[in-house]
């Protein structure tokens, strides 16, 4: 069974504020079809005080579908690391 986790709260003024990691990774260029370069970057921003909960989460579903390798956007064809992005997403 799924689990959400809800990372951001809220805010009720202005004033608040939320301390961040910022997490990223980019491949390399791509050209498509149409012959025009694109370069994807993947950013997740996780509030720091929620950090732990979250890699506890990850490593839990890596651990749940026995999936120790890189995961890769290309490579997804694979059930198993399929499975395993389909539980981080």
């Amino acid at each position: 069974m799924a689990q959400s986790i809800e990372l951001f709260e809220a805010s009720t003024s202005v004033k608040d504020s939320v301390e961040i990691e910022i997490f990223a990774d980019e491949i390399k260029r791509f050209r498509n079809s149409q012959d025009e370069t694109w370069l994807y970057l993947g950013i997740l921003l996780v509030p720091t005080r929620k950090k732990d909960l979250l890699l506890k989460n990850l490593f839990a579903a890596r651990k749940q579908v026995h999936c120790e390798s890189e995961i890769k956007c290309h490579n997804l064809d694979k059930s198993t690391k399929r499975e395993l992005a389909m539980k981080w997403v």
